[in-house]
C-alpha cells in the first residue's frame, strides 16, 4: 500500500468513525468495548475471508494478518457476539409481504397503492403472509407493520396499507432503529468498498446529488423535494425490482440466490450559520 493510498484510507475511516462513535457515546458505549468487537470482527473476516487458496485458515495466519498476537486470537474466537440476524430477516420478510401486496393487489385506479384486504380468506392478509413470508405468522406480520405505522386495521376489520415504502420503525423504536442501521449502512460501505476494488465494468451503481451554498430558510422545501422524488424512485424500484424476485414472479427462472438493494437518503448539514439567522436568533432569544 503506498503512502498516497493509506493517508486517503486513514483519512476516510477517521471520517467514518465519527458518526458512529458520536451514536455510540451517545448510549454509553465505552471505548474498550467497541475495540473488542472491532478486534473480534479483524479476526472473523480474516479467518473467513483471507484463507489461502484450498488451505484451512490458521491461527497462525490470522495472527499475522491482524497483528493481533495468537493468544488474543484465540480468545476472540472463542468470544459471543450478539447477533441480531433473526430481527433482520423478520424486517426483510415484512417487507416481502408488502412488496407482494402491492403487485398481486393493486388499489383500483391507482395501482401504485394497495386494495384494502381482510384479514382472512382466500384472497386475504394472511393467505398473502402464508405465501410470502416464510414461516412467519400472519399476526406477527400485522404486528410488526401495525407496529412501524404501515398498515391499519379499519372498522370493518380489514387491513389497509398506508406506506409502499421500505419499514422505518417510529423513533420510539430505538432497537429496530439499530438494526436497520446495522444492516443500510453495511449495504452502503459494502458497495463503497467493492467499487474501490472493482475494476470499471464491474462497479455498481453509485451516486449522489449535492449542493453546498442552499440558504437555511429553503432546508425545509428541499427535504420535501428529496422525500417526495425519493419515495417514487423507491416506488418504481420497488415495483421493478419485484419482476425479477422468484417469490413474487413465480415463473422466474434461474439458479442460486442473491440480494438486490437499492438505497435513498438525504442529509443535510448546516456549514455556517450566517449573519442574519444568528440575528434573527438573537431577537428570538430577547
Amino acid at each position: 500500500m503506498t503512502d498516497e493510498i493509506k493517508r486517503a484510507l486513514h483519512a476516510a475511516v477517521l471520517r467514518l468513525l465519527r458518526p458512529l462513535v458520536r451514536l455510540l457515546l451517545h448510549h454509553s458505549v465505552p471505548y474498550e468495548t467497541f475495540a473488542d468487537l472491532a478486534r473480534w470482527v479483524y479476526v472473523d473476516v480474516a479467518e473467513k475471508e483471507f484463507a489461502l487458496p484450498n488451505k484451512k485458515q490458521t491461527a497462525s495466519r490470522i495472527s499475522v494478518i491482524t497483528g493481533l498476537n495468537r493468544k488474543e486470537v484465540a480468545r476472540l474466537q472463542e468470544m459471543t457476539v450478539e447477533d441480531n440476524t433473526g430481527a433482520i430477516a423478520s424486517f426483510n420478510r415484512a417487507e416481502k409481504v408488502v412488496t407482494a401486496w402491492l403487485h398481486e393487489y393493486p388499489k383500483a385506479g391507482n395501482p401504485r397503492r394497495a386494495a384494502t384486504l381482510p384479514l382472512e380468506g382466500e384472497h386475504s392478509f394472511a393467505a398473502l403472509v402464508k405465501l410470502y413470508s416464510g414461516d412467519m405468522p400472519a399476526r406477527a406480520v400485522l404486528d410488526e407493520l401495525l407496529r412501524v405505522g404501515v398498515v391499519r386495521k379499519t372498522e370493518t376489520g380489514d387491513v389497509e396499507l398506508l406506506s409502499s415504502g421500505a419499514l422505518v420503525p417510529g423513533t420510539e423504536d430505538r432497537p429496530a432503529l439499530l438494526t436497520l442501521f446495522g444492516e443500510d449502512t453495511t449495504d452502503f460501505i459494502s458497495t463503497y468498498s467493492h467499487n474501490i476494488l472493482a475494476s470499471d465494468e464491474n462497479k455498481f451503481f453509485q451516486r449522489k446529488a449535492w449542493s453546498d451554498n442552499i440558504p437555511i430558510e429553503l432546508l425545509i422545501p428541499t427535504k420535501a423535494l428529496a422525500r417526495r422524488r425519493g419515495q417514487a424512485l423507491v416506488d418504481e424500484m420497488t415495483e421493478e425490482l419485484s419482476k425479477f424476485d422468484r417469490d413474487i414472479t413465480p415463473s422466474i427462472q434461474g439458479t442460486g440466490k442473491a440480494r438486490v438493494i437499492f438505497g435513498v437518503y438525504y442529509y443535510e448539514e448546516v456549514t455556517d450559520v450566517g449573519t442574519e439567522v444568528v440575528t434573527k436568533f438573537v431577537k428570538e432569544a430577547e
